[in-house]
């Protein structure tokens, strides 16, 4: 059974933030641009209070997906994939697509193997100059998929070309307003997260994002219980919160211009 990791998300700002969790690029050989991020993972986090625990669990297990879409692979669209296979490390998959020049959906199928540290992933040979074929784009997606968690990378493949996959398990953690499952630039993405890796997490797979009231990140081991110091921090945001909203109340009824 796959180890699931634990991402325990903090908000020291006040007021909520829609968290994601996007993974890093794991494709071989190809230029980031050309590798775009897609998730369902997301949570609204309130402002943390010592009671709080808001986390995303990921489980170490990843897939290879192929697809047709009606949409090109392009940042916005929806892509989904419509055969699916769990990877292990070593392993060697054929992507078959646009059969005979059938209107038939891609399949995957047994490849030989390849070394110990890499995925391999090759295309059958067509002509992908003429994509969309009969209206429909191939494409390509690799992953972290369970019942409740689905992100990764998705990527429109060449014919006849093979693909090196070498699993990070490095995720970016941001805030924002994204639409699950719709492609988005990891780029972009990156330039204002936090970025988790296997080194972030402890012995027992926890680790702890935090975003703090400039915006900026930290990554720390272990879950909030184990960081004392964003206890007494939050009991001073609780505290600041409580104060605003009777400034605010307080004005309210004192300001004259202020009609009902």
């Amino acid at each position: 059974m796959a180890a699931t990791y634990k991402i325990y998300l903090v908000n020291l700002q006040l007021e909520s933030k829609k968290f994601w969790c996007f993974l890093d690029q794991a494709i071989r050989g190809l230029p980031s641009d050309k590798v775009l991020g897609n998730s369902n993972a997301f949570l609204t986090v309130p402002t943390f209070g010592p009671n709080r625990q808001d986390l995303f669990s990921i489980p170490s297990a990843y897939t290879l997906g192929v697809g047709a879409s009606k949409k090109p692979v392009e940042r916005y669209n929806f892509i989904e994939s419509t055969y699916m296979v769990p990877l292990a490390l070593e392993e060697g998959w054929l992507a078959s697509y646009f059969q005979n020049g059938e209107n038939r959906g891609p399949i995957l199928t047994a490849d030989r193997p390849t070394n110990k540290k890499d995925i391999r992933v090759s295309t059958n040979v067509y002509d992908k100059k003429k994509e969309p074929i009969n209206d429909w784009n191939g494409s390509m997606n690799f992953g972290i998929k369970s019942d409740n968690v689905s992100i990764g990378n998705t990527w429109s493949h060449d014919s006849d070309r093979s693909y090196y996959i070498r699993p990070r398990f490095n995720f970016f953690i941001t805030t924002g307003s994204y639409e699950p499952r719709h492609l988005v630039d990891l780029q972009a993405i990156e330039a204002n997260a936090a970025r988790v890796g296997r080194s972030n997490f402890d012995a027992a797979l926890k680790c702890t994002v935090i975003l703090h009231t400039d915006g900026s990140w930290t990554v720390q081991a272990g879950d909030p219980s184990q960081l004392p110091k964003l206890f007494n921090l939050s009991c001073r945001l609780k505290n600041t919160s409580q104060l605003l909203m009777k400034i605010s109340e307080t004005s309210l009824f004192t300001n004259p211009f202020n009609h009902f």
